[in-house]
């Protein structure tokens, strides 16, 4: 796997995470949340494993209500990993957050996305990621839905 295809990788559990609480005029209810991306990348070089051009991931996440009174505080994830040399930018309308990152590295990568709420307990969204793999321009869109359902396993 190349570092460009890694790295827009790796942004998915964040802008997972990010997005679980991102409802701050809303107030995202804390609880379980079920997240599921949808990824394709266009542009993969040559020697790509069969069936790495569309993937599809579901997870679950814990928000605490500490998580969720604070999202802008939760960008990064827990573990601090993930975004690193970039720069998040990101604003929210009250239904609407607007992401847009930049990474600077080998190579640069920016990411753009808008995520829609129409609850605290259900959200769906978009990012676009240009980079570029082998020299050659490569793109990767992820569609994301999170849904609330129920109370974190104790």
């Amino acid at each position: 796997m190349t570092v460009t295809l890694r790295r827009a990788l790796l942004h998915v559990p964040l802008f997972c995470l990010l997005v679980s609480f991102s409802a701050h005029a809303a107030q995202p209810q804390p609880g379980q949340w079920r997240v599921t991306t949808k990824t394709t990348i266009a542009g993969l070089p040559a020697g790509m494993p069969a069936g790495m051009g569309q993937q599809e991931h579901t997870q679950t996440q814990c928000i605490t209500p500490e998580q969720a009174k604070d999202p802008g505080k939760n960008w990064q994830r827990p573990d601090g990993r993930g975004s690193q040399n970039c720069t998040n930018k990101n604003s929210w309308n009250g239904s609407v957050l607007t992401i847009d990152t930049t990474c600077t590295g080998n190579p640069p990568t920016t990411i753009k996305g808008t995520m829609t709420f129409d609850s605290a307990t259900h959200y769906k969204g978009s990012m676009n990621s240009s980079s570029s793999a082998g020299g050659a321009p490569m793109q990767v869109t992820i569609a994301i839905e999170g849904q609330r359902t129920g109370e974190c396993p104790r």
